[in-house]
């Protein structure tokens, strides 16, 4: 049997039967990142995991600056390297010196994957989210019955307000049976209609942990559930699909216990504040009605029915003396207004006639112009036959007729002797 006086002295040993064995000195190795962090050293700490183990690794700064991507935790990948056992803390760990892509089936990519359907058929909408109600009858809630977020919740709400109702599906919130579980839980108290809010809950774990509420079946049932459902997955820091579906989001689940319900304390505050207000203004009311009540019973018009009618009688005269006196000015106005039509009128009637005399000057002039007696006068004249028709042809006269001679001053009768004709 082997004895070493020191740790040291036992770690060095392992470190140096580690670093004789060629083939952990040189090898790859294929898992799933987990735990991913880079230190300000610039230095890369993460898990290496398969579905039944796990070995720490570390990538120093020098070997990290050579890649062409940003490790991510459920990435899959093939790493090369070789084993270290590290003496201050006695930790195995693998001292990665390269870094591969292994494939495409990492729980990021299917994160992703799912996220991108989802938001392009608008789960993540805000147009979606249902308003959570402030003092809830009964609030459901889906989580683990056996772990600490239950109390956590019931604690939370007990000092917020004692007097609350609560009903517990329980439900797996990790491994394969977590995500239908979770949706059967978030159907079953969508469906009861004494539920008012709905709180998926679960404390923090790593990526793979909460990876179940990353679930397809999970953001359905709570995107078509018509109860507000309010999501406390992990952490702050921990993000899940379910978030972004959820109509609202608590950083932890004892956040959501303080979102769901309102502080007793406060809540009987603004009950008295608002009844010592809706007293004060049913106070007031009630004064305001009683006074205009006493105006009324005091009016004069009670006491004596003669001062009402006399009061009438005077108004009734004060409005007939202002229409009197309207109707008088009106008709001052509208005789105005009838002197002045007036005055136009026989101007424009004045001016009508001599215009209109004017032209008839003119006309008579002319008809005097074209007057027959004025022709007569210049020593012409007009024969008719017997029968007053004028002639105008020796055509239409025999010898012996009587014919009338018109002039300007009389006619003359005669009898025709001779007939000669311009023709002969």
């Amino acid at each position: 049997m082997s004895s070493f006086n020191t740790v040291t002295e036992f770690i060095e040993y392992v470190s140096a039967r580690l670093s004789g064995d060629s083939n952990l000195n040189v090898f790859s190795i294929t898992g799933e990142l987990s735990g991913v962090t880079v230190y300000r050293s610039g230095h890369c700490y993460f898990t290496l995991k398969d579905d039944a183990s796990c070995v720490s690794c570390v990538m120093f700064r020098s070997y990290l600056s050579q890649m062409d991507f940003v490790p991510r935790d459920g990435m899959k990948v093939v790493l090369s390297g070789g084993v270290n056992l590290y003496g201050p803390t006695g930790k195995f760990q693998i001292n990665v010196r390269g870094m591969r892509f292994a494939g495409k089936g990492d729980l990021k990519e299917q994160y992703l994957k799912l996220f991108m359907k989802l938001q392009e058929e608008g789960l993540f909408n805000v147009e979606h989210k249902r308003k959570v109600p402030t003092l809830p009858r009964r609030i459901g809630v889906v989580t683990s019955p056996s772990g600490a977020v239950i109390n956590d919740i019931i604690r939370t709400l007990k000092r917020r307000n004692p007097y609350f109702d609560l009903l517990i599906y329980p439900a797996a919130v990790q491994g394969e049976a977590c995500p239908n579980e979770i949706a059967a839980g978030i159907k079953y108290l969508d469906s009861r209609e004494d539920i008012d809010v709905i709180i998926v809950a679960r404390g923090g774990g790593s990526y793979e942990d909460l990876f179940g509420f990353n679930s397809e079946v999970i953001a359905r049932s709570c995107f078509e559930a018509t109860t507000p459902v309010i999501s406390a997955i992990g952490h702050e820091t921990d993000t899940t699909i379910l978030d972004y579906v959820a109509d609202l989001r608590a950083a932890t689940p004892t956040a959501a216990a303080e979102l769901v319900m309102p502080q007793y304390d406060v809540l009987m505050n603004y009950l008295s504040n608002t009844s010592i207000r809706l007293d004060m203004e049913i106070s007031s009311l009630i004064k305001n009605r009683r006074n205009y009540l006493d105006s009324l019973k005091n009016h004069k018009a009670l006491l004596s029915p003669m001062f009402y009618l006399g009061e009438s009688q005077n108004n009734l005269n004060t409005l007939v003396n202002q229409m009197i006196k309207s109707a008088d000015s009106l008709i001052v106005s509208n005789q105005r207004e009838l002197d002045k039509l007036s005055i136009l009128l026989n101007q424009s009637v004045t001016d009508q006639i001599r215009t209109n005399q004017g032209r008839l000057e003119v006309c008579i002039n002319m008809l005097d112009t074209m007057s027959p007696l004025n022709v007569l006068k210049r020593g012409y004249s007009f024969i008719t036959d017997n029968k007053e028709k004028v002639l105008t042809s020796v055509d239409g006269i025999n010898v012996n007729d009587k014919v009338k001679i018109q002039m300007s001053d009389g006619s003359i009768v005669a009898n025709v002797e001779e007939i000669v004709s311009s023709k002969e």
